[in-house]
C-alpha cells in the first residue's frame, strides 16, 4: 500500500494561509482542497444568510474538508489540505488517518502578530463572497484575535513555523525544501 502525503497548512484567519498552500500546491504539483473553497461552493448551492449561517457552514465546511482529504488517503493520494483548524477537534481525526493509511504527515503554521492580521481582515471585508458577511464580523474580530492562541495542531509530525507578518521576509525556497525532503521521504517508503 501506498504512504501517502499529507500538506497541512494551518493558522489563524488573515495569516496567509491560503496564498502560502496555493504556492506550495504549484511548487509540488499536489491538489489542494481548502476550507474557504468548499465554504463558498455550499453558500451558491445553498443561499447565504447571515455571519451565524456562515459560522455553521464553516463546520461542515471543516467536515467536508476532513472527509474529501480521507478519502484522498484512503487512495494512496497525496494532498494539500487548508484551514484554521480548531486544534482540539482537527488534531485527533488526522493522527487517526495518519495512523490508518500510513500517511506521512507535515504542517506548515502560518503567523503574523495582531494588527497585521486585524489590517488584513479591514483590507478583505467586502472583497470575498458576500456569503462570508465579513463585514458583519469586522467589529469583534480584532478582540477574539487577541484572544485566540497561535497554536500548532499536535500531530507528532514536522512543523514549518511561517512569520507572515512581513510576506517580502518569508523564506520561501527554505520552506519549499523542508516540505520536499519530508515529502521525497515520503515517496521512498512506497
Amino acid at each position: 500500500m501506498p504512504h501517502p502525503f499529507l500538506l497541512i497548512v494551518s493558522g489563524l484567519p488573515c495569516s496567509g494561509k491560503t496564498s502560502i498552500a496555493k504556492r506550495l500546491a504549484d511548487e509540488l504539483s499536489l491538489p489542494l482542497m481548502t476550507k474557504d473553497g468548499i465554504k463558498e461552493l455550499l453558500f451558491d448551492a445553498i443561499g447565504w444568510k447571515d455571519r451565524e449561517w456562515s459560522r455553521q457552514l464553516s463546520q461542515a465546511s471543516v467536515e467536508l474538508l476532513l472527509y474529501f482529504a480521507e478519502s484522498q488517503l484512503a487512495a494512496g493520494n497525496s494532498l494539500i489540505i487548508e484551514c484554521n483548524f480548531q486544534p482540539h477537534l482537527a488534531a485527533p481525526r488526522l493522527r487517526a488517518m495518519q495512523a490508518h493509511y500510513g500517511a506521512t504527515l507535515f504542517q506548515v503554521y502560518c503567523r503574523a502578530n495582531t494588527d497585521a492580521l486585524y489590517e488584513r481582515f479591514k483590507a478583505r471585508t467586502g472583497t470575498r463572497h458576500p456569503g462570508h458577511a465579513d463585514e458583519q464580523y469586522l467589529a469583534e474580530f480584532y478582540t477574539k484575535l487577541s484572544k485566540t492562541p497561535q497554536e500548532t495542531l499536535d500531530l507528532g509530525c514536522p512543523v514549518a513555523m511561517v512569520d507572515t507578518t512581513d510576506f517580502q521576509k518569508v523564506n520561501y525556497p527554505t520552506l519549499l525544501k523542508a516540505v520536499r525532503d519530508v515529502q521525497s521521504a515520503a515517496q521512498a517508503q512506497r
